[in-house]
């Protein structure tokens, strides 16, 4: 109801521009809070070009099994392959 007033009194085009810096300004502030989780990420990433092996996750078979059984995974790889042809 809100975004239906304030689109009648100031018009689509100044809607969309405040949408615009809203949703930048969410994007920045969840970039703001969450700069630790990118600077452990690339922690991670420096440790794991040290080590003789990968990290990889513990029941990969596991993951492997229901990834084949989901049928949003099997559509991505059909659509990939019909991509690829």
């Amino acid at each position: 109801m809100a975004a239906g007033i304030f689109l009648q009194a100031f018009g689509v085009l100044t809607g969309g521009v405040v949408a615009a810096l809203v949703l930048t300004g969410c994007c920045v502030t969840i970039l703001f809070y969450m700069r630790h989780v990118i600077r452990g990420l690339r922690t991670l990433r420096a440790k794991e070009r040290n080590m003789p092996a990968a990290y990889t996750f513990m029941q990969i078979d596991e993951i492997r099994e229901a990834r084949s059984r989901w049928w949003l995974s099997r559509f991505f790889k059909w659509f990939s392959s019909r991509h690829k042809s």
